[in-house]
């Protein structure tokens, strides 16, 4: 039986999807009884929320260890970061030495029975190495990971550790991807058989995110880094061509680290007011239980993004009872509609891309227009009175236990 747990991300817990989704599991493990450590990186001044009695052991970035910001996932990030692209060999070293050196020290003292690691990636691949070389002290733990899907960006354009990489991720006891569309894509880049990858999805914490009043106003919501990555210039123009009569506020919550962008869409935003009388509201990056207030007075919460794994916003506004518009990333929609067959979901077609992400500049005002015409269908039903179906299937509370079952059949 799984009595302890260790969870490991390359970067901060608390931030960003994946670190959300490391602090959930956390969670609802803590609920189910199991003892529990946590590595991850962070930065210097850095604070991190996780439950009481639950070990951390930072790996502590701008340090004489680590004397660089905590690296990113993904290279725009919404707090100060390095990125993976900008890693010379020297901090590469550095970086592998100061993770494996933490592993290998928690699984020592902690003594875990089961490690979960976040991102098929460096982090991953260290803790792989680690295991197999303490095998021979102790009875190993079994290693698996969670696929972010921004670890597949990294590894595909970035030469560093590649071959070292590719057999550690291969060495993992089990790999759980977030939908069908993210298993195929690991199954072809590290050559494993589709079957032996397991679709775990995502979820949502329901004490936090769950329906509430109506709101009075008529709402739109997004949430995520303030970015075009993100879609947020493509949602402004998209908004500007809405044709509903009625007042529309748009509420974007979430940080970024790019100051010139941000200035550009605050511009692109006072245009919308003066031209159309939407008005946008800037709520920076929020507590959770703030965003689910702010998703509970919304009546539709858009996801415009260029890339994704499975956005836990998503999720978590669809909980709260907004009507949802999204890009139709691979996997995502027929993972919704597999566990909710009813939800009131909008797919918008993505424009065709340059390189994962990055779209053709020429394709964006078609997306645009799609995008603009699946704010009119929701909102259109949001003052007819629909509502969005019951999320409880997508709970965190059911992926923890389904690790579990998983790999408790392997012990």
């Amino acid at each position: 039986m799984i009595k302890r747990i260790l969870s490991i991300s390359a970067q901060k817990p608390n931030s960003t999807g994946s670190g959300v989704y490391l602090t959930e599991l956390v969670k609802a493990y803590h609920g189910l009884g199991c003892e529990q450590a946590v590595i991850a990186g962070i930065n210097q001044m850095d604070e991190v929320e996780l439950p009481e009695g639950v070990a951390f052991y930072p790996v502590q970035f701008q340090s004489e260890e680590l004397p660089y910001p905590v690296v990113g996932m993904s290279d725009v990030m919404p707090y100060e970061h390095t990125r993976y692209c900008d890693l010379t060999l020297e901090m590469m070293e550095q970086f592998v030495t100061a993770f494996k050196k933490r592993i290998r020290q928690v699984i020592r003292e902690f003594c875990p029975d089961l490690i979960i690691c976040h991102h098929l990636y460096v982090a991953t691949m260290l803790t792989v190495e680690v295991v197999q070389e303490m095998a021979a002290e102790d009875k190993a733990p079994r290693v698996v990971a969670i696929c972010h899907s921004t670890c597949l960006r990294q590894y595909r354009k970035n030469a560093l550790l590649k071959e070292r990489i590719f057999n550690g991720i291969r060495g993992l006891d089990r790999i759980y991807a977030l939908h069908s569309g993210q298993r195929r894509d690991i199954s072809r880049i590290f050559e494993l058989p589709e079957e032996e990858i397991e679709i775990i999805g995502a979820g949502y914490n329901e004490a936090i995110f769950h329906r509430g009043l109506d709101g009075e106003e008529l709402g739109v919501c997004f949430a995520g880094k303030i970015s075009q990555a993100k879609g947020v210039k493509s949602l402004l123009r998209a908004m500007a061509q809405v044709q509903t009569k009625q007042p529309v506020h748009l509420y974007l919550a979430g940080g970024s680290a790019e100051e010139d962008e941000v200035e550009e869409i605050h511009q692109m935003a006072e245009e919308l007011r003066e031209k159309h009388g939407y008005q946008t509201a800037f709520l920076g990056k929020l507590p959770q239980r703030e965003l689910a207030e702010c998703y509970r007075k919304c009546q539709v919460f858009v996801l415009p993004s260029f890339y994704e794994g499975l956005p836990l916003v998503l999720l978590e506004a669809m909980a709260c009872g907004c009507l949802a518009v999204a890009a139709d990333w691979e996997g995502v929609k027929e993972w919704i509609f597999q566990k909710v067959p009813d939800a009131r979901l909008e797919v918008v077609k993505l424009p065709e891309m340059e390189a994962p992400g990055v779209p053709k500049e020429e394709e964006l005002p078609d997306y645009e227009m799609r995008l603009a015409k699946a704010l009119d269908r929701q909102l259109a039903a949001a003052m007819q009175g629909k509502k969005q179906a019951d999320m409880s299937a997508m709970t965190w509370s059911c992926v923890a236990e389904r690790i579990l079952k998983e790999e408790e059949k392997e012990c």
